[in-house]
């Protein structure tokens, strides 16, 4: 799969799913368990991924999701 996230530590962060809706949004979804929603890898790609999704202009849109807002997120998505 050729699409990741460069961020500034060594190594390419590929999100678990990638979309695109029909208005042409992109959208970048990593998924964690709760025993990892808090630890130094989630947050540096979520980190990246809030970067990426600010230098996207309101085109590309970063998740992180959890077992716990997996409701929120699909929200946020529907209106996508």
């Amino acid at each position: 799969d050729p699409f990741y996230i460069q961020g500034w530590k060594k190594g390419k962060f590929y999100p678990d799913f990638k979309a695109v809706t029909k208005k042409g949004n992109i959208l970048a979804l990593e998924w964690k368990g709760e025993d990892r929603i808090s630890n130094d890898d989630t947050t540096y790609k979520v980190e990246i991924g809030e970067i990426w999704e600010k230098l996207g202009k309101s085109k590309l849109h970063f998740f992180l999701v959890h077992n716990k807002n997996t409701e929120d997120v699909l929200n946020k998505i529907r209106n996508l």
